[in-house]
């Protein structure tokens, strides 16, 4: 573990508290979302002014991160001597040359903003961790409620981190990109996808979505439920919990506390059904995403029907066709 990022130095230096709900939770969806990224760019900056942190999949499978220079920052808005000082603490390298390239740059090219390279195999909890305290000891940010995020690919085609419980920024010129009804073949193609990484994943060659548009495999003592979307584009698998709870006051407030706790999955309350679910992006889709959607709610499942007092409640089953 990199030391540097648990030192800094500067105007609002430790600045973060070791209980702060608000960053403490998305230190931890950060966490999750970043082993995401394979050759796609994630982008967090302040709502007003430019401030922002930006990571950068790489083909080796490592991250390439950058915190904004003042290359970029408006005369106002320029980091100060203490600030440059504080992110070298924290363990960036100052930035190489002028924006005459476009950023991210992999290294060893260097940027014209302050950079990190994190090399695979990287741990995704310090890469959050140098994130967080970027955002609130450098650049002064009060609370993730005052950031965007931004997700894209090579293409600058958008990509969802549903885990990451921050607003997407409402006009992104990435998001502008995508067409406001993707054609049908997008969809049947994502399709044809799913289908194939879960027939690897259960050994099922049979399986198939249905015409309803559901893909139903076994999940242990359980079955779970895919489906796909391309606006934006995005899988989510899920597990039916319990069944007619209608009228159970105390179980929204139930299933609010174990969201707080959950990182990607989260439970969903729907016509008297209690689900736990999971989304995952899909441009590009990739097979390992599905099976690790597919363990987790394995994994959590029965914990969480527990935590909610469902133990006893029924629990339809689909057939899996």
């Amino acid at each position: 573990m990199d030391e540097r990022i648990e030192v800094a130095s500067g105007p609002g230096a430790g600045a973060v508290p070791a209980g702060d709900p608000g960053w403490d939770l998305f230190e931890r969806e950060l966490a999750a979302a970043l082993p995401l990224l394979r050759d796609e760019c994630l982008l967090l900056s302040t709502r007003e002014g430019n401030r922002y942190v930006q990571f950068a999949g790489t083909s080796g499978g490592g991250l390439f991160a950058e915190s904004v220079s003042n290359a970029y920052l408006a005369p106002g808005d320029r980091l100060g001597e203490p600030q440059e000082a504080a992110l070298v603490a924290l363990g960036w390298s100052p930035p190489t040359h002028a924006p005459d390239a476009t950023s991210p740059v992999p290294a060893p090219a260097g940027s014209p903003n302050f950079f990190r390279e994190f090399a695979a195999p990287f741990s995704a909890a310090a890469a959050a961790r140098l994130a967080v305290r970027t955002l609130v000891d450098v650049h002064g940010v009060p609370g993730p409620e005052a950031l965007w995020y931004d997700a894209f690919d090579h293409a600058g085609n958008a990509v969802l981190l549903p885990g990451l419980r921050v607003p997407p920024r409402p006009s992104s010129p990435t998001r502008a990109r995508q067409p406001a009804r993707p054609p049908p073949a997008a969809r049947e193609r994502l399709k044809g996808q799913v289908a194939r990484a879960a027939r690897r994943i259960t050994g099922l060659a049979g399986l198939a979505f249905r015409d309803d548009g559901d893909l139903v495999l076994p999940l242990g003592e359980r079955t779970a439920t895919v489906r796909v979307d391309v606006s934006p584009c995005f899988v989510r698998a899920y597990v039916q919990l319990a069944q007619g709870v209608e009228g159970d006051d105390d179980l929204p407030r139930g299933a609010h506390e174990v969201n707080v706790r959950l990182t990607l999955a989260r439970v969903v309350l729907c016509d008297g059904a209690v689900y736990l679910a999971i989304d995952f992006p899909a441009a590009p889709f990739h097979a390992d995403h599905l099976a690790q959607a597919l363990s987790a709610l394995a994994r959590l499942a029965d914990g969480v029907a527990r935590d909610l007092g469902l133990a006893g409640c029924a629990s339809t089953t689909p057939t899996v066709n």
